[in-house]
């Protein structure tokens, strides 16, 4: 309980960061030079974890809440890859802005 804790208060932080270096943007009238592919995070968490089924976060993605307050859970295995899910048991929705 006390990992899935620690595990939920270090991705709120990250997303938060990263809605912080996201809105310091180039001051050049607020347009968007790039576009980005929204994919939901749609994959519960399971117990027993099923890591390989949850979706692969990539170098450069974020996360942005689109509705409510969903719980994101993020694994990391030993060669470095990142991979989140739903936790079934929040209300709202998620995605991954690449």
């Amino acid at each position: 309980m006390r990992n899935t804790h620690k595990k939920i208060v270090s991705v709120s932080l990250l997303t938060l960061l990263a809605f912080t270096f996201n809105a310091c943007g180039g001051g050049s009238g607020g347009s968007f030079t790039n576009s980005q592919n929204a994919i939901a995070i749609d994959v519960p968490c399971t117990t027993p974890a099923t890591i390989d089924d949850y979706i692969k976060l990539e170098s450069g993605d974020t996360i942005s809440i689109a509705s409510g307050t969903p719980t994101i859970v993020t694994y990391h295995d030993s060669n470095g890859t990142k991979r989140v899910c739903l936790d079934s048991s929040s209300s709202g929705s998620a995605n991954i802005l690449r």
